[in-house]
């Protein structure tokens, strides 16, 4: 948790700046880490490279072949974390998708997350299931 939180929570120093006297420009960590890879990856990739990987995410079957026969094949429990606002993984999808991986008795238990960022709310506002993640995670 202790990791999540620095990710999260601490801001960078910007030109040697105390965090707490420039909110505005500073950015939390996390930020300034999204946007390094994203410049990174914006000069490999185009529009469209990033149109197919998400259509691949969303195709994607686990185990190969049909999807409900992928899923059944997961037997360790699940933590779904979802947000209302994804437009890659909608909720609707991930409900089902949790349905047919309970269909043969594997526990699926989900969490909903808010932030306003759609699939990226995985990401910025993570530290909301951090409690529910840790004590998953705590499990025997």
């Amino acid at each position: 948790m202790d990791k999540l939180k620095h990710l999260t929570r601490v801001r960078a120093h910007v030109g040697g700046k105390d965090p707490a006297s420039c909110l505005a420009e500073c950015k939390y960590a996390i930020e300034a880490a999204l946007d390094a890879t994203g410049k990174a990856r914006a000069s490999m990739s185009d529009a469209n490279h990033f149109l197919y990987l998400v259509k691949a995410g969303q195709i994607f079957v686990a185990g190969g072949g049909n999807l409900l026969d992928g899923l059944k094949k997961i037997d360790a429990p699940v933590l779904l974390i979802t947000s209302d606002d994804d437009l890659i993984f909608p909720p609707d999808a991930v409900n089902q998708t949790a349905q047919m991986i309970k269909s043969d008795g594997t526990l699926v238990e989900q969490v909903k997350i808010k932030g306003g960022r759609g699939h990226l709310d995985g990401v910025y506002a993570i530290d909301q299931a951090g409690d529910r993640i840790v004590e998953f995670l705590g499990r025997k």
